[in-house]
């Protein structure tokens, strides 16, 4: 499977997505290592409402 990675710049100062950068890499068998962005926002208690989940 071919896999394209995004410049981290383009994902600074976005219009309305104030969240934090979380990245985490994961292996895929294939001696590579692409990154996946993830938000991790909200109260910690709160009911969760599930990962989002953006390849980059």
């Amino acid at each position: 499977m071919q896999a394209l990675r995004s410049a981290g710049f383009r994902f600074t100062n976005l219009q309305d997505y104030p969240f934090s950068a979380n990245c985490l890499q994961i292996e895929d068998g294939e001696s590579r290592t692409p990154q996946v962005h993830y938000l991790d926002e909200g109260r910690s208690k709160a009911n969760s409402v599930g990962p989002i989940f953006i390849a980059t």
